[in-house]
């Protein structure tokens, strides 16, 4: 009977998400012994594999999909002007705007991003520490793809503070580190069209470059270029927006 009590006291609170030490200091509270750190921990593994304990993970692991989902909404209010000027405002616009030679009322909005931490602080708002705790109770495909967008979040808000410091647009379509980041849940030959398809028209990083060449474009494999029109209508459904909330 003791066995079963506290076979029901380890379940329910590891399938509440708490740690096992935790869950060791709380059977000594309740005054049972005879149960080491380690049998503690074999006993969790047995509650998580067990038909008994089915249904309560299940409804652990469908609330921490529902939790992870509701920080992306934060993640996507916290970030919502950084989405909506990359939408509506071509790179070449943003980047006259950095360097001067447009003065575009809009990227006002962003300013909040010449503070290095302003990112860091809107992050955290969104509940990103928060999401730490579910990650047990979820695929390593959904959390893998959960990290990736926060990450690309933050990486494409640290970029813009890098571009209001350095006077030019650094494009995250030619970054190294959000291309690292999309590969890692993407098909290649998505990534491959994100980075050509939108890529700023000057150099990988920002910089204007020499004349555009009178030689016709060579269509990127498997791809061809837009019809201006087209390619406008592209820009302004583009991803980091698909997964937009």
């Amino acid at each position: 009977m003791a066995e079963k009590a506290l076979t029901a006291v380890i379940q329910e609170a590891y399938v509440s998400g708490i740690s096992t030490r935790s869950v060791y200091d709380l059977v000594k509270a309740m005054g049972m012994s005879g149960i080491s750190k380690s049998q503690m921990s074999r006993l969790c593994i047995k509650v998580q594999a067990s038909a008994a304990s089915g249904g309560l993970l299940n409804q652990r692991q469908i609330q921490a999909v529902e939790n992870l989902w509701q920080i992306l909404r934060s993640f996507s209010t916290e970030f919502s002007m950084v989405v909506f000027v990359d939408t509506v405002l071509l790179p070449q616009e943003m980047d006259a705007y950095f360097n001067g030679a447009d003065d575009l009322p809009l990227m006002e909005s962003v300013l909040e991003f010449r503070d290095s931490h302003a990112a860091i602080a809107k992050s955290s708002k969104a509940g990103g520490e928060e999401a730490a705790k579910e990650r047990p109770f979820v695929s390593q495909r959904l959390w893998s793809i959960f990290f990736v967008i926060q990450a690309i979040y933050g990486r494409t808000a640290l970029l813009l503070t890098n571009s209001l410091k350095e006077e030019r647009y650094i494009n995250w379509r030619s970054d190294g580190r959000c291309d690292q980041l999309l590969r890692a849940v993407l098909p290649a030959n998505a990534a491959d069209h994100l980075g050509s398809s939108q890529r700023l028209e000057c150099g990988t990083r920002g910089r204007p470059s020499s004349p555009r060449s009178t030689k016709p474009r060579v269509p990127v494999a498997g791809s061809y270029p837009l019809p201006r029109a087209a390619q406008m209508r592209y820009n302004l459904h583009a991803p980091l927006w698909w997964w937009k909330a």
